[in-house]
């Protein structure tokens, strides 16, 4: 169900107060993020962008590939598409999560 890409060393895939236009689960390689002077690192099972793509937000932390790294893309029409399928309470539930993922009331 989600493709497969892979992006070389130093590639920018998501920039600090872009939308994010794909999720990305992360199969192998390393990346950095970066929010003002903090820095993240991720690797295999992160989960880049989800969020904010869910609800269409611009990201708050850009990330660049250190390493090659193998993702794959969650394209957010699938996404929608699944959320409105479950019942209310489970969707609930994940806008709950969202919401404090991101920081927002």
């Amino acid at each position: 169900m989600l493709k497969t890409t892979l992006f070389e060393p130093k590639k920018k895939i998501i920039s600090a107060g872009s939308l994010v236009e794909e999720g990305y689960l992360i199969v192998s390689g390393s990346l950095i993020g970066i929010q003002g002077e903090q820095i993240y690192r991720f690797g295999p099972g992160s989960v880049l962008g989800l969020a904010e793509g869910v609800f269409n937000r611009p990201s708050n932390i850009s990330v660049v590939t250190t390493t090659a790294v193998q993702a794959r893309l969650i394209p957010f029409h699938k996404v929608d598409t699944m959320i409105s399928l479950l019942p209310r309470e489970m969707r609930m539930i994940l806008e709950t999560i969202v919401k404090r993922t991101l920081a927002c009331s």
